[in-house]
Order: C-alpha cells, then sequence, then structure tokens
C-alpha cells in the first residue's frame, strides 16, 4: 500500500530530493519520446531503477509540479493497525505463549504437554 505524501508535511532533505529529481525529469517530459540512452543517463543520475524513473516521469507528465516527484511513504500510518482489538490481543496472547514455551524448554525445563515419566 502506498501513500501520497503530504507536501507541506515532508522534511525539508525529502522536498531537496523532488526538486533534484525535477531538474532532470523537467527536460525528458516534454519529449514525446525517450531514447535509451536519456533514460539509462537520467536513472544513473537519480540512481534509480528504468522502472522507478517511468513511474515518475508519468506523474510528472500528468501533474508537472515537484510534489508529483516525493517519494511516497509506503503502508498505513505509524501505530495504526488494520485488526480488530480483539484479533490483535489472540495475536499478541499466542505470540506471547509461544515465546514463554520455547523458553521453557530452552532452558531444559520439564514440557506442560508432558510428564515426568515421558523425559528422554
Amino acid at each position: 500500500m502506498s501513500r501520497k505524501r503530504d507536501k507541506l508535511m515532508v522534511d525539508d532533505a525529502v522536498w531537496l530530493d523532488a526538486l533534484s529529481r525535477e531538474k532532470v525529469i523537467r527536460p525528458l517530459a516534454i519529449l514525446p519520446r525517450l531514447s535509451p540512452l536519456h533514460v539509462g543517463a537520467a536513472c544513473r543520475e537519480l540512481k534509480i531503477s528504468r522502472s522507478r524513473f517511468y513511474v515518475l516521469l508519468s506523474r510528472y507528465r500528468v501533474s508537472p509540479v515537484t510534489s508529483s516527484l516525493l517519494a511516497d511513504s509506503s503502508g498505513p500510518p505509524k501505530g495504526k493497525t488494520l485488526l480488530s482489538p480483539e484479533i490483535e490481543e489472540i495475536i499478541q496472547t499466542g505470540v506471547v505463549a509461544r515465546i514463554t514455551r520455547r523458553l521453557i524448554l530452552g532452558f531444559g525445563f520439564q514440557s506442560p504437554d508432558r510428564g515426568f515419566d515421558d523425559a528422554a
């Protein structure tokens, strides 16, 4: 999942990165066709893959503004969960139980699943 960044909320470094991308992409965006030489040079200068270059170029052609070249923020906002609180609690309980069991078995304590007679 990819989210568009708010141009008013980005760090200066992210904005400067978008500006440097625009310097390279703007002259290429007005060309009707790009040669492999142009694309390769732009990719090397921006240090991005060809596929990423074409994504940025397409976005810039649709909306020729610097903010269209901002890096996407991936995933949901920090701290947001996509699961219900009940499911989160079930998962948390299972994880804690699994870790506890591994710790108990790792230290040589008797498994709660086996009796003392089953010990090897």
